[in-house]
C-alpha cells in the first residue's frame, strides 16, 4: 500500500513538473532581518493530552522571501530556498489539481532522505475552492473553527496539499499565530494502511489562514525524535490487529517530551511560523 501511495505522488510530481514557470534560489543569511539578494542562483487515533510547554520567544525578522511570502529561516534548518510559482493544474482524476500558488522548497534541510520533502506553500483560497469546492470549503470551515478555539476532533485534520492517504495519528497540537493570520501545528504521519510511527515518515505540519481568509499557508517539514525507530521495518506485533492502543501510546509519548528534543526543534519551527508575513 505504501508503494501505491509513492506511485501516486510520483505521478502527480511528473504531471506538475513540466508546468513550473518560475524558479528562484535564495541563500539564507545568519543575521535576522537580512535578505540575501545574491542572484537567481485508517481511522486515526488521537489523545487530547496537552503537549509539553512551548515557550514563547521573540519573533525574528524575515530573512527570505518568495512572491507574497516572507519569513525567517534559521540557517541551521536549511541553507537556501527554491522559490517557485506553480501554475494552475486541473487533473482529470482530481489528483494534483491546484490553482496557481507559491511553493518554497527548503534546500540543504537539516534532515535528508525522508519520505516527505521540506516545502512551504501559499494557496489562494478562492481559486482553490472554485476548483475543488467540496474539499476546500469544508477544510477552510474546519480550520477556521480550530483557529477560533474549537477542538480538533479525531478525524483527519485539514491539510494542504491534499494527501491521498489517511492520518495515522497526530501529536503536539497547538495554535500558533503568524504576522497576519493563525493556524495549527502537529507532528503526524500519513499512510494508506496501518504503519509504525517512525522518523522516516513522520513530519511536522502547520496549516494556517490569513486573517482576511484569502490565503492558506501550509508547512510540511520532516521531523524526528530520538525515541522513535528510524524506519517502519519492524512493526509492533499487534499493530494491525489492534492499532488504536498503539497510536494512542505514541501520541501520548510525543506529547510528553520537550519541544526542543525534536530534530528540528519545535521551538525553532515556531519561530519560523511566527515570522511569516503574506503580502499580496
Amino acid at each position: 500500500m505504501k508503494r501505491f501511495l509513492v506511485s501516486l505522488i510520483i505521478l502527480a510530481i511528473i504531471l506538475l513538473g513540466c508546468n513550473i514557470s518560475t524558479t528562484v534560489t535564495q541563500g539564507v543569511t545568519s543575521q535576522p532581518g537580512a535578505t540575501d539578494t545574491q542572484g537567481i542562483p485508517l481511522t486515526p487515533t488521537n489523545t487530547s493530552a496537552a503537549p509539553a510547554t512551548e515557550a514563547a520567544t521573540d519573533t525574528p525578522a524575515p530573512n527570505v522571501s518568495c512572491n507574497e511570502l516572507s519569513f525567517y529561516l534559521d540557517p541551521t534548518l536549511a541553507t537556501s530556498i527554491q522559490c517557485e510559482t506553480t501554475p494552475q493544474f486541473i487533473s482529470p482524476t482530481g489528483i494534483g489539481t491546484n490553482p496557481q500558488y507559491t511553493k518554497v522548497s527548503l534546500q540543504g534541510y537539516i534532515l535528508s532522505d525522508r519520505f516527505m520533502k521540506p516545502v512551504i506553500s501559499v494557496f489562494p483560497v478562492e481559486p482553490f475552492s472554485q476548483l475543488l469546492p467540496d474539499a476546500i470549503n469544508a477544510d477552510v470551515t474546519a480550520l477556521q473553527a480550530m483557529i477560533a478555539g474549537g477542538a480538533p476532533g479525531s478525524n483527519d485534520l485539514p491539510l494542504l496539499p491534499i494527501q491521498y492517504a489517511r492520518q495515522l495519528f497526530f501529536a503536539r497540537y497547538n495554535i500558533v499565530a503568524f504576522t497576519n493570520g493563525s493556524g495549527y501545528h502537529i507532528v503526524t504521519e500519513y499512510a494508506q494502511a496501518y504503519y509504525p510511527v517512525n522518523n522516516h515518515e513522520m513530519f511536522f505540519s502547520y496549516q494556517g489562514l490569513t486573517s482576511d481568509g484569502k490565503y492558506w499557508i501550509s508547512i510540511i517539514l520532516p521531523i524526528s525524535h530520538p525515541s522513535l525507530p528510524e524506519n517502519g521495518d519492524n512493526p509492533p506485533a499487534d499493530l494491525y490487529s489492534n492499532p488504536d492502543p498503539y497510536y494512542a501510546q505514541m501520541t501520548s509519548q510525543l506529547n510528553s517530551v520537550q519541544p526542543a528534543s525534536f530534530n528540528p526543534s519545535i521551538l525553532m519551527l515556531n519561530d519560523l511560523i511566527k515570522s511569516i508575513t503574506i503580502t499580496p
